[in-house]
């Protein structure tokens, strides 16, 4: 027997009340024999006996009386009739992008499908049923509803939150009173998704029986430089193939292939391989790299966005390291000369777009503060620090910092930090600038003189000032983006518009996402599956009965269906046990309220004279 609500069974203690009342009713005093009295000692005594008798039997009713109420609270389940009793079943379907690959001409997800249409058939009007998938949305009613809802159901572009879907899979089926809960789980059982999951104890798992296919992914393509002038390079990193392979990958820009590769696999199976791009459209565009699809198409391509814009115009009026920089950055063709962007002292007055950095004279510091104001710059120099730290940050990862200020924000106008020093911002970025909370002066840090200051400056003037304001973010599907200063709004991949109010704050969809500022692109967003959803190798069933702990693992649809509502085989008993509740109050009270019965039954036979 098993009981829903243990806790009531400590009801049963007040069983020892009528108990107790009953011993009490017992006389204690000490007999005292008068001989007058004798002659009513045979009349008496039958009556007593009975009176003892009903006494007794009304202690007992009361003590059964409590105890079946005791037991009804407690909610007791037992094994009885045939079939099984009410359940609460939930089914997750795992459908993150793993259970897209192909087997045997069908895909994992299917055989899940089918798993949860063998535990919808099994089931009864009684039951209560829903369905949980890996993006953990819930969808309840009868079976038919159910099925109905299976069909829609493809792969996610990601790996969803299925340790998520099982906590709601469990608060669903526990929610229902008088119902047995049930949970199970159909999953390919992917051992880089499985293993980051806690004991989560499910009743019912159900994974494939075969094997999982070899697959070939693209894990990764990032364009070089982030801003393309003309022409460009992406980046590939791929898995799958044995070494000595070859694998075959294409660059597509806007749909147009402008790109070819060769990628060979090492010995772990890891390949890399940069692929020219000639002539991609200027601006913003939208680009994948792409692999011959296998069992697993859903990752054979790889979303990117390429940014192809005429190098920016730039003057330098920030000392002789930033000007020999400079002239560096123009004979390579990176940047070109003019005054579109300046880098300048920010005492020196300064317009956006710029790239300002603080003067080397701390007197400077209030003339400085005055021309960001009047710039529109959201920042301020705040107090001179000189102690020696290091910066932390990307590109600046080698560099000490001597003399700096403390900058401080004006307004709530989105910024971002790229880098700090002593967990204070040192470099901050914003719509059209781009403010160093030192001079470019060895006197104040050693940014200057290290190899990494030409390329971080590059990176600054073509990617953050020149244009279209920071290179693209990549996100999972699901994760949150925050839009770039200045965007009103976001493109989706079909080419929805969206205000910046309405668009969605976690794309699910793979693809790149443009933001928008009075409809033109001024950066992007690439969402992507992330990469272990890739590796396909599953925990074998002992990993999986150690990790998740179910009550039934199995690899049959038939097997799970029966194992899903082995449990609920448990009737509940509590309207029996009330009906019993209901038969001991009439008895007890037929008892209690007819004493005349009693006494004329006890009472003695008239004695025959002569």
């Amino acid at each position: 027997m098993l009981f829903l609500s243990p806790l009531w069974l400590t009801l049963s203690t007040a069983a020892l009340i009528p108990l107790l009342l009953h011993l009490r009713r017992r006389p204690r005093g000490r007999m005292v024999e008068f001989p007058a009295a004798r002659y009513l000692a045979r009349a008496t005594h039958d009556h007593e006996r009975s009176l003892r008798a009903r006494n007794s039997l009304l202690a007992l009713l009361r003590i059964l009386l409590v105890l079946l109420l005791a037991l009804a609270a407690s909610r007791p389940l037992a094994r009885i009739g045939t079939g099984h009793g009410r359940a609460a079943v939930a089914v997750v379907i795992d459908n993150s992008l793993s259970s897209g690959a192909v087997r045997n001409g069908g895909s994992v997800l299917e055989e899940e499908k089918r798993v949860a249409r063998a535990v919808l058939a099994a089931a009864t009007p009684e039951d209560r049923l829903s369905l949980i998938t890996a993006d953990r949305r819930v969808t309840g009613g009868d079976a038919a509803t159910l099925r109905a809802r299976l069909d829609s159901i493809r792969p996610l572009s990601g790996a969803g939150d299925l340790a998520g879907a099982l906590r709601t899979a469990a608060s669903h089926a526990s929610g229902i009173a008088g119902a047995s809960p049930v949970t199970l789980v159909a999953t390919d059982g992917q051992a880089t998704t499985w293993r980051e999951v806690g004991a989560l104890a499910p009743n019912v798992i159900w994974t494939p029986a075969e094997p999982p296919p070899d697959n070939r992914a693209v894990l990764a393509a990032e364009p070089r430089p982030a801003r393309w002038t003309g022409s460009g390079v992406v980046h590939l990193t791929t898995r799958g193939g044995a070494a000595g392979d070859t694998l075959a990958v294409r660059i597509e820009v806007d749909g147009r292939t402008l790109g070819r590769g060769i990628v060979m696999p090492d010995a772990n199976g890891v390949g890399e391989v940069d692929v020219t791009v000639a002539d991609p459209p200027l601006g913003w565009a939208a680009a994948r790299a792409v692999l011959a699809p296998d069992e697993l198409a859903a990752d054979d391509e790889r979303w990117f966005a390429s940014w192809n814009a005429p190098p920016p115009r730039v003057v330098s009026r920030a000392g002789s390291f930033a000007d020999h920089a400079v002239e560096a950055l123009v004979s390579a063709g990176v940047i070109a000369a003019g005054n579109e962007v300046t880098i300048a002292p920010a005492d020196a007055g300064v317009a956006t777009p710029v790239l300002a950095v603080a003067p080397l004279d701390p007197s400077r510091v209030g003339a400085a503060n005055r021309a960001l104001e009047r710039a529109g710059i959201p920042w301020r120099f705040g107090a001179e620090r000189r102690d020696v730290s290091p910066a932390r940050g990307d590109g600046v990862a080698a560099v000490d910092v001597r003399r700096r200020y403390a900058l401080i924000p004006t307004a709530s106008i989105a910024a971002e930090t790229l880098a700090t020093v002593g967990g204070e911002p040192w470099v901050v970025a914003g719509d059209g600038y781009v403010l160093v909370a030192s001079a470019l002066d060895t006197a104040a840090t050693t940014l200057p003189a290290t190899p990494e200051f030409v390329p971080w400056l590059a990176r600054l003037l073509g990617e953050r000032l020149g244009g279209s304001g920071r290179p693209a973010t990549a996100i999972a599907p699901g994760e949150s983006s925050t839009a770039p200063p200045g965007a009103d709004g976001l493109e989706s991949p079909e080419g929805e518009r969206w205000a910046i109010s309405d668009a969605p704050a976690r794309p699910t969809r793979a693809g790149v996402y443009f933001w928008t500022r009075a409809g033109a692109r001024i950066g992007a967003v690439t969402v992507n599956g992330e990469a272990k959803e890739s590796v396909l190798q599953r925990l074998t069933d002992d990993e999986m009965r150690q990790r998740l702990r179910p009550g039934t693992l199995t690899h049959d649809a038939s097997v799970a269906a029966s194992a899903a509502y082995r449990g609920a085989s448990r009737r509940p008993l509590g309207s029996v046990l009330l009906s019993a509740v209901l038969a001991v109050l009439l008895v007890e009270t037929l008892v209690a309220a007819a004493p005349g019965a009693w006494r004329r039954r006890a009472a003695p036979a008239p004695v025959q004279g002569r």
